[in-house]
């Protein structure tokens, strides 16, 4: 998901829009894998005076305005003044077809994101790992 909100970011500055990030952890980009990323991503919020809220959660959105909560606090911000709101989740394991070919083949092995969501060169590696010990 973070490479995705970063794209995003990316996407709507070309566009010429004004972001804000509210982020429910500690910083834009903490799971980034390289650490050249974070480099880049940070210098494009500050290049472009982007407003970054750490540690917040969105709890509603209404036509024109966005109620956020502090994590720890729980103390509530009411945003506005924006146009769009763009929700990018983390993706989730897809185990629908593991479970349905467990009956058939008990032996079944996972790897890539039906055991968890990953990068491809995670998931190639734990396959080629599998691969040769079977």
């Amino acid at each position: 998901g973070h490479q995705r909100g970063a794209s995003a970011a990316g996407w709507l500055l070309g566009l010429g829009k004004k972001l804000k990030i509210v982020t429910e952890f500690t910083h834009v980009g903490c799971h980034f894998e390289f650490a050249m990323l974070h480099f880049r991503l940070y210098e494009l919020l500050h290049r472009h005076e982007i407003t970054v809220m750490p540690n917040y959660r969105v709890e509603e959105i209404h036509a024109d305005t966005v109620d956020v909560a502090d994590n720890y606090a729980g103390c509530r911000r009411t945003l506005s003044g924006h146009d769009s709101v763009i929700m990018i989740y983390p993706q989730i394991a897809n185990t629908d077809l593991e479970t349905s070919l467990r009956k058939t083949f008990p032996h079944l092995h996972r790897v890539g994101d039906c055991l968890s969501v990953r990068n491809i060169e995670i998931a190639v590696y734990w396959g080629a790992r599998l691969g040769s010990q079977l």
